[in-house]
């Protein structure tokens, strides 16, 4: 089974560094609640929650199932070709919750 090092040395000769900020040599292989694993077994406390994504943890089994009833519909459609329910749905709710009595419209980062 390949290292962290063989890992980082194959991504450095495919992945444009440009999509990598700050380099730090590490390979997440999995995660769960605020922890992650590294491909050489070493466990860590992801005080960055994956940038920002994983406020709930890695695999919480609340996302986990939600993820896998998605999956079982549709993986993604991207909003510029079509909506979707769950896209409307969505944006209903963060207008409804976020502050302010004027129209609001969402932007999604896709």
């Amino acid at each position: 089974m390949a290292g962290s090092r063989e890992w980082i040395d194959r991504g450095d000769r495919l992945i444009s560094p440009a999509a990598r900020i700050p380099y730090y040599p590490l390979v997440v292989k999995s995660g769960h609640g605020a922890t992650i694993e590294d491909s050489d077994g070493h466990t860590y406390l992801d005080f960055l929650s994956a940038a920002c994504i994983c406020n709930t943890g890695h695999s919480h089994p609340k996302v986990v199932e939600a993820v896998k009833k998605q999956a079982d519909k549709l993986l993604h459609y991207n909003l510029a070709y079509a909506y979707t329910e769950e896209a409307v749905e969505l944006a209903e709710e963060l207008c409804r919750i976020s502050p302010g009595s004027y129209r609001k419209r969402i932007a999604f980062g896709q």
